[in-house]
């Protein structure tokens, strides 16, 4: 997937800790939608993001490793982290 930046583990587990952070202060403080926190800043450029979507990569022939693909809207970049590897 050449088109995705590699997303290193410490960075995916500040954004997992971020989104945690950012779901607690909402259920928390009982927030409603205008008043929710902003999400984690993208890695790539910084800015803050209206969307954050993520899913496991599926799987391929002779890869072996588990990856989740991260995207940020609407600055577009989307990111790629290897989050186990399996022993063929």
């Amino acid at each position: 997937m050449s088109d995705r930046l590699p997303l290193p583990s410490h960075q995916l587990a500040a954004l997992q800790d971020a989104m945690t952070e950012r779901e607690s202060t909402i259920i928390s403080g009982v927030l409603q939608q205008p008043d929710y926190p902003p999400l984690a800043a993208c890695p790539s450029c910084g800015h803050a993001p209206e969307q954050i979507t993520s899913k496991a990569e599926a799987p391929r022939y002779g890869v072996y490793e588990d990856a989740v693909l991260v995207d940020f809207a609407p600055c577009g970049h989307k990111f790629r982290a290897v989050i186990s590897l399996e022993v063929p």
